[in-house]
């Protein structure tokens, strides 16, 4: 999946933009088309907690569905107690303390090897951490998928993922009395998570399977496909619907429509760039061939915005050729975000076939009916004139035989 390339594509973009604030997005996928071979899923695990320790839970999900919860929300531990989350899904995290003062999605006032030793002073973060992560080049060492912190001193110390808002919990420490030991946080992860994971389910289950359409005023129709859907316990990272019927000559529109960024990308192998930096392609109109790529796109209020280049609201293609198009989201692929633009041909009203007609020319003007005009004007006259002549004639006559 080219998971390093990926990652070295996000801390890339996010040390660009300098002090980065909160923001949501997944892994860069590498420069291919993904096609989810089927429900991938990361459940809570209960593996082998450290000495003296505690393990927690960071994020999780299933293809098309991200987790973002820390599970248990809260937990009581006692003063030395190492307490370790554990990230068992693709998509990154950080456990982030305090206010950090740089790019948070980046280590930061973390020791090489060992937990952190905290005690309420300073600030400290993981950067992102996930099973495969690496920050380097391809080839490059992966992260751990866990991040452990000592906690030396006893009070309640609020905690962060940097880049999904509303991913956040604490650890209170005490010198003594009741603490959760590994049972107890085990059940309430199983418990939490599977509540987040129900709800996120649920509401995958309430978005349409086809795309809404409107006429253009040139008789072509144009279909709106959103990107993505969230809660308060994740993302749901497809594109609805993730396919599409189409006839060429159409558009296809994808709009923002959750606070988490994503792309619209047709032949990703041609893409090259930071996906959250790059703007995005010119063209309107696809047939199929050179890359077409939306660039960022997300609500124009969206709060995060500083965090990448906007290349707006929403992308339009007009599709000109008959053929299947496969796209990516460059952000969420390896996730599950993929889709589909079936195009077929236009289709060719047939010709009518007409029957020539003729008109029989008309029969002359004989002078009878009721027709009106200077045909008639004429007869009338020739009629009195002969009537006229026939008088004098006869009154010449009639003189002729008197002498």
């Amino acid at each position: 999946m080219h998971k390093s390339i990926r990652r070295l594509l996000v801390v890339a973009g996010l040390a660009a933009a300098g002090a980065i604030p909160m923001f949501a997005f997944g892994g860069v996928a590498g420069a291919q088309t993904v096609t989810p071979t089927g429900t991938s899923s990361a459940t809570p695990s209960a593996t082998a907690t450290p000495a003296a320790g505690i393990q927690l839970q960071a994020g999780g999900g299933e293809t098309g569905i991200a987790v973002e919860l820390f599970t248990p929300g809260s937990v009581t531990v006692q003063t030395g107690t190492v307490v370790t989350w554990k990230n068992p899904f693709g998509e990154p995290h950080t456990v982030t303390f305090g206010n950090p003062t740089s790019d948070p999605t980046v280590p930061e006032n973390v020791p090489a090897s060992g937990p952190v030793q905290y005690d309420g002073t300073g600030y400290f973060s993981s950067g992102l951490f996930a099973p495969g992560f690496s920050q380097g080049p391809p080839g490059s060492p992966t992260t751990p998928d866990t991040f452990s912190v000592a906690f030396t001193k006893a009070g309640q110390y609020n905690y962060f993922c940097a880049i999904h808002t509303n991913m956040h919990g604490s650890i209170t420490v005490v010198d003594s009395g009741a603490t959760d030991s590994q049972a107890t946080v085990d059940s309430e992860i199983q418990t939490q998570y599977a509540a987040g994971l129900a709800s996120l389910k649920a509401l995958q289950a309430q978005q349409p399977t086809t795309a809404t359409s409107s006429t253009n005023a040139n008789g072509t129709k144009t279909y709106t496909i959103t990107n993505g859907a969230d809660n308060e316990n994740g993302d749901i990272v497809e594109f609805i619907p993730a396919a599409v019927n189409i006839t060429a000559g159409d558009t296809v529109k994808w709009v923002a429509d959750t606070i988490t960024p994503h792309t619209v990308t047709f032949n990703p192998d041609q893409f090259q760039g930071d996906p959250l930096h790059t703007p995005g392609t010119t063209n309107t109109t696809f047939d199929g061939t050179g890359l077409a790529n939306s660039g960022i796109i997300a609500p124009a209020d969206d709060p995060l915005s500083s965090a990448f280049t906007s290349s707006g609201t929403s992308f339009a293609l007009t599709f000109t050729k008959a053929g299947t198009y496969h796209y990516i989201c460059l952000l969420h692929a390896d996730e599950g975000m993929v889709g589909t633009v079936n195009v077929t041909a236009a289709t060719v009203p047939s010709p009518t076939a007409t029957t020539p007609t003729t008109t029989a020319p008309a029969p002359p003007n004989t002078g009878s009916g009721t027709n009106s005009g200077g045909g008639t004007s004429l007869w009338i006259g020739l009629g009195l004139a002969a009537a006229l002549l026939a008088l004098t004639g006869a009154g010449v006559f009639a003189l002729k035989r008197q002498d």
